[in-house]
C-alpha cells in the first residue's frame, strides 16, 4: 500500500482500557518481549487513561539501572516522546478511498514506549521525583507508598537522611497520614 498517514480516533483505547484484564507495560524503545518491563499495569504501577488522549503514568523503581538510565536520558533531552504499541482489531480501521490515511477507530493497546523520535512530535516523555510532582493532591494510596518509602529511611540507614538533605521525621510521616485521612 506504500506510505500513509495514521490517526487515533478519540476513543480507540476504550476497549484495552475498559478490560481490567488486559496488560499495558512501559518500555523504552519498544522492547515489549526482549527487556524487563519499567511498569505493568498488572502490577499496579502503570495507570492508562485517554481523556480522549492516551495519558501513561507509572511509578518508577529509583533503585533500577534501567530507570536511572532512562532518568538521566529524559533529563538530557535524550528521550522525550512517547509512542505505542498495539494489535489491530476486526473492523478497528477506516481508510480513505486511495489508502493514504488510516484512522484506527478500535485497537488492543499492548504496551507504551518512551522512545528518542516517535510518531508522532507532539507526544512528551517527563519523569519527576515525589516531591517535584506533589501538588497538594495525592490519593490514600499514594500516600501510603510516600510514607513507607520514607520510612525507609528512618529506619534502615539514617546516614542517608543527611546525605540527601531530607529531614523526615515520625511527626513529619503522622502528620501526614492525618492530613490524607489515614492512619500510616
Amino acid at each position: 500500500m506504500g506510505a500513509y498517514s495514521e490517526t487515533i480516533a478519540e476513543g480507540a483505547f476504550k476497549r484495552t482500557l475498559n478490560d481490567e484484564a488486559a496488560k499495558i507495560s512501559l518500555h523504552v524503545n519498544h522492547q515489549h518481549g526482549r527487556a524487563v518491563p519499567l511498569a505493568t499495569r498488572h502490577a499496579g504501577t502503570l495507570e492508562a487513561v485517554a481523556d480522549p488522549h492516551l495519558r501513561i503514568r507509572a511509578r518508577l523503581d529509583p533503585s533500577r539501572p534501567d530507570v536511572q538510565i532512562l532518568r538521566s536520558a529524559i533529563k538530557r533531552g535524550e528521550m522525550t516522546e512517547m509512542s505505542i504499541g498495539f494489535h489491530d482489531v476486526k473492523g478497528g480501521s477506516e481508510w480513505n478511498d486511495d489508502y493514504t490515511e488510516r484512522t484506527v477507530v478500535d485497537m488492543r493497546l499492548r504496551e507504551a514506549s518512551i522512545v528518542e523520535d516517535g510518531a508522532n512530535e507532539l507526544t512528551m516523555a517527563s519523569i519527576r521525583s515525589l516531591a517535584a510532582g506533589y501538588t497538594g493532591h495525592m490519593s490514600p494510596d499514594e500516600a501510603r507508598q510516600a510514607i513507607a518509602f520514607l520510612e525507609q529511611f528512618l529506619d534502615d540507614e539514617p546516614e542517608q537522611i543527611e546525605r540527601s538533605g531530607l529531614v523526615v521525621t515520625d511527626d513529619l510521616i503522622a502528620l501526614m497520614a492525618k492530613r490524607h485521612g489515614f492512619v500510616a
